[in-house]
């Protein structure tokens, strides 16, 4: 039966051997852990910042939301149901919406 592979070692090693520096194989794994995570850090605050760069009205919300809500199956009149599935709806608009808005201001750039 063959060895079980072990990555661990494997990864710090080819961490080790891709020249960060001198640094052990668990320290160029910081390195290495420390510059994604910051990279996935960046990127995340970049897409937030972008989708709410244009930030819809509050009427273009609910229409929005509504329109939504209308077109799902159930419960058909948007005063039945109940708050707390109104803010879902008009949370999901506000982002669709805030989206869209992006869309339009890059194709007019």
């Amino acid at each position: 039966m063959a060895e079980p592979i072990d990555l661990t070692q494997q990864a710090l090693t080819a961490l080790a051997d891709a020249g960060l520096g001198n640094e052990s194989a668990a320290e160029s794994f910081v390195i290495g852990y420390q510059a994604g995570y910051d990279a996935a850090l960046t990127l995340a605050i970049s897409i937030e910042t972008h989708l709410n760069s244009n930030e819809p009205t509050d009427e273009e919300i609910e229409t929005c939301a509504r329109g939504f809500f209308e077109g799902t199956p159930g419960i058909t009149n948007w005063d039945a149901v109940s708050e707390h599935s109104k803010q879902a709806w008009l949370h999901a608009a506000k982002k669709a919406l805030a989206a869209v808005n992006t869309m339009k201001t890059e194709e007019e750039s």
